[in-house]
């Protein structure tokens, strides 16, 4: 993986994917919504390049993927909101909550691809850091509509990037990925995991992922998950 896009890396787990990938010395381009959120980062290594953009932004997402001057061998849509953690049950649900958290965590998913595709390399991969609460078959949760309904989204939208690139004939391979229970600003400081143990992982699983085809919905270390 010499060189990475990351949708979504000013905090969190695309933050530190982000500071990984440059360890490993990998040149990484960050979209980020602002460039204060990784300038220390991007002082100390000639690696990273920064571009601007919300990703509920159509133009500014255009705007930064003609900034772009090189291929990916990866894209990793990072991007996600969590905004119900205070109401808990349907009677409260606020759809203005449940349009913004789509906005983020699937739309926007599609206005990158709709960019930045292109600059996908031939055999490169293409991931969207999802969750197993998009999952249906196993679904478990009574309450967060819309963090889990937006993840569905994105699992299917992942799904049918995958479907449109083997029609195309392309060998590009799709990946909805599930990282893990970690703890940052959205997965809480119970989560299971350290930034730095889900961000190895992860890299880990992406190389491999390369190498070859293989399943859609998967965890952070590869294996397939129920849609």
């Amino acid at each position: 993986m010499q060189k990475l896009l990351i949708v979504g890396a000013s905090r969190g787990l695309g933050e530190g994917l982000a500071r990984l990938a440059l360890e490993r010395g990998s040149t990484v381009t960050a979209v980020v919504r602002s460039r204060a959120a990784l300038a220390a980062l991007g002082s100390t290594s000639a690696r990273l390049t920064l571009l601007e953009a919300d990703v509920r932004s159509e133009p500014e997402i255009e705007r930064a993927s003609r900034g772009v001057n090189t291929s990916f061998d990866v894209i990793v849509y990072n991007a996600a909101v969590h905004l119900e953690h205070d109401r808990r049950d349907v009677e409260a649900c606020d759809p203005e909550a449940l349009a913004a958290t789509f906005d983020v965590n699937a739309t926007g998913a599609v206005r990158t691809v709709k960019w930045f595709r292109r600059w996908l390399k031939p055999r490169g991969l293409l991931v969207f850091i999802s969750s197993e609460a998009g999952g249906i078959t196993t679904a478990w949760r009574t309450s967060e509509f819309g963090y889990c309904m937006s993840k569905a989204a994105l699992n299917m939208f992942a799904k049918l990037v995958a479907n449109r690139e083997a029609a195309l004939g392309n060998s590009v391979r799709v990946l909805a990925l599930h990282p893990g229970w970690i703890r940052t600003d959205m997965g809480g400081a119970n989560a299971e995991l350290s930034l730095d143990e889900a961000a190895t992982t992860i890299l880990d699983t992406l190389g491999r992922s390369l190498e070859g085809p293989g399943p859609v919905f998967v965890d952070r270390f590869g294996a397939p998950l129920d849609w």
